[in-house]
């Protein structure tokens, strides 16, 4: 589900996950396969040691990207306008 990705990325932790067909706002912060080869997207991440290295950089991505401060600009200045405008 969508709040386990986001809680995933929270702490840091690399998410793994078949490729998901439907808009996926999380897929740039995902590592991603099809469901036969998702074993052994888990196996390469493992065995490489990239796993914590992809965790901490598609949370740090996501902080920044995903920061509700700038996802929801448009709608607080628009709020805000409407209220001085009042």
């Amino acid at each position: 589900s969508c709040a386990r990705v986001v809680e995933m990325l929270e702490r840091e932790v690399c998410v793994v996950s078949e490729e998901i067909p439907l808009d996926n706002p999380y897929q740039d912060f995902m590592v991603s396969a099809p469901l036969e080869n998702l074993a052994d997207a888990c196996l390469r991440l493992l065995g490489t040691g990239e796993w914590r290295e992809r965790g901490l950089q598609s949370a740090a991505r996501f902080r920044e990207q995903m920061d509700v401060t700038k996802v929801c600009a448009p709608v607080i200045a628009q709020t805000l306008e409407t209220l001085d405008a009042a």
